[in-house]
């Protein structure tokens, strides 16, 4: 599953890339893209489009059965980070260290950013909830840098306005990126778990999402892969729980676990009792013979000889052993016998005597 999602992430940051560089395929091909952004998606259902509320279903439909498969499968801002990570770090690294443990639920810190990009709707438009969102920030660098950038070199068509975007303005735009990046190289996911309002929506939903990441106990040996491997801190290896509102689907702890603990199958969402890892304590058992159990039948005729040797010794002191219990009886006759002659042979000279 992991290697599927980073075929489609890609294809997806490519098609979204030549959005703006508009030198690959045609406008109407590109344009899927952006219509499967979820912002781009609510904006259009105020603004009552047909193909919005056919795309904002399709979101919210994936994202109950299977979490948030959005953030890692189609979001521009979430490629750039994981495209982020693997420039500076060319080879696949685990996270180390703080990066690898799993932190607390930033709950109360989503909701506000929630309730601020979502909630300035009501107030304010959009102009709050474009400058937090993930896809507008991933699009403003690209209209911003990008295209400029590509229409130097003679790859774009040069339609986006360079006027908008001023050095006290650019220097705006290139910090708005720079903090979600930022963030992922540090630790992982934290923006799209903390500050990002979209993240914020979609983590409500999929906290019920029946097919989700599960840990299996009777499998887990607490090795740790699955946590290393996780951008997104959401593996609690305490209770054995994936928190489904930070998940983000990457399947990177799938792909990560030696021992098949861990599987994409159908649950019960709202069953989160802790659980003990017995795969463990199963291993350590299985590695120490128990004192009562058999021998294997490899080893029994070497046991019945080795318990064998030791009775004929055992044998031969026995019967040396009869003879002295039955020779103590004739001492002790010897010696009654003994004695008793002894006070016949001292009287008979008194006998003698009595005549004379």
């Amino acid at each position: 599953m992991a290697w599927l999602r980073r075929l489609f992430a890609a294809l997806v940051l490519l098609a979204f890339t030549a959005c703006f560089i508009r030198a690959v395929l045609s406008d109407s091909a590109l344009y899927l893209v952006e219509r499967l952004q979820f912002v781009p998606a609510l904006t259009g259902v105020i603004s009552g489009r047909a193909w919005a509320w056919a795309a904002l279903a399709l979101l919210v439909l994936l994202t109950l059965l299977f979490g948030r498969v959005y953030c890692s499968w189609i979001c521009p801002l979430g490629m750039m980070q994981d495209l982020a990570n693997r420039l500076v770090r060319p080879r696949p690294q685990k996270l180390k260290g703080a990066a690898a443990r799993h932190t607390p639920n930033h709950g109360r810190i989503r909701l506000i950013f929630g309730l601020l990009g979502f909630g300035s709707l009501l107030f304010c438009g959009t102009l709050l909830l474009t400058w937090l969102d993930p896809y507008s920030i991933a699009a403003r660098f690209m209209t911003a840098v990008v295209n400029p950038a590509a229409a130097s070199i003679g790859l774009s068509d040069g339609s986006a306005d360079r006027l908008r975007y001023g050095p006290w303005l650019l220097v705006i735009v290139l910090i708005s990126i720079g903090i979600p990046l930022l963030m992922a190289l540090l630790r992982g996911r934290l923006y799209c778990n903390s500050i990002c309002p979209v993240g914020a929506l979609l983590g409500l939903i999929s906290r019920i999402a029946p097919f989700t990441p599960q840990i299996d106990e009777k499998n887990c040996r607490l090795c740790g892969h699955c946590l290393r491997a996780c951008k997104a801190h959401a593996i609690d290896l305490k209770t054995l729980r994936i928190d489904a509102t930070r998940c983000i689907a990457c399947y990177n702890c799938l792909e990560s676990c030696d021992s098949f603990a861990l599987s994409l199958h159908s649950h019960n969402p709202f069953d989160t009792a802790p659980r003990k890892a017995q795969g463990m304590r199963r291993s350590k058992t299985e590695s120490r013979p128990r004192p009562n159990a058999a021998p294997p039948a490899s080893e029994a005729p070497a046991a019945s000889a080795a318990s064998a040797a030791p009775a004929a010794p055992a044998a031969v002191l026995g019967a040396a052993a009869e003879p002295s219990r039955d020779a103590a009886p004739s001492c002790a006759s010897a010696l009654s016998a003994r004695t008793a002659a002894e006070p016949t042979a001292a009287a008979e000279p008194t006998a003698a005597a009595e005549p004379t």
